[in-house]
């Protein structure tokens, strides 16, 4: 909880609520407290969180989700202080997380999804190995089910090679 204050004043940058599904505008410090305290029951249910810290609030908080429906498969995703942006931080982190997901948990897939019009996470994907798998409708937001957004998913493996297939239908996921 020693970190609300950073999250918070990491999250006034209305551009993170743009483009992710979970972070909400106006962001408040109920909204930080809420969010670090999901972290040890998502712990225990396959979502690993990480993140550095550094002087100042956090540069970036990564997150890999195991989900359905392959095996093996899980998404990574992160968003990135507005005071460290274009400094090649979401990169490294995309790369050091996706290493780390598939030398410690066994992993074969990892998936990237990027709403429609975020070209710097779609360099970001790009730059971290990950290759474009097509574009995804009807994703629920994580803030409010009813409604939904668009993204590209972008996707790698364990052994470079491109996927064989992947889940298109991404509805009842939030």
């Amino acid at each position: 909880m020693d970190d609300v204050p950073d999250v918070t004043e990491a999250c006034q940058d209305q551009e993170i609520s743009r483009w992710t599904s979970a972070i909400p505008w106006p962001y408040r410090p109920d909204h930080a407290r809420d969010w670090i305290a999901t972290h040890p029951d998502e712990r225990a249910g396959g979502v690993v969180r990480g993140g550095r810290r550094h002087d100042g609030p956090p540069p970036r908080l990564d997150r890999i989700a195991r989900r359905a429906p392959r095996a093996g498969d899980a998404e990574i995703g992160y968003w990135v202080a507005a005071w460290a942006r274009s400094r090649g931080v979401a990169t490294r982190a995309v790369g050091l997380m996706t290493r780390w997901a598939f030398s410690d948990f066994a992993l074969v897939y990892l998936d990237l999804l990027t709403k429609l019009g975020n070209e710097t996470s779609e360099r970001v994907a790009i730059r971290a190995g990950y290759r474009y798998a097509g574009e995804v409708s009807g994703i629920p937001s994580a803030l409010d089910p009813d409604r939904h957004f668009d993204a590209k998913r972008w996707t790698t493996t364990a052994d470079g090679r491109p996927p064989l297939e992947w889940p298109p239908d991404y509805a009842g996921r939030g």
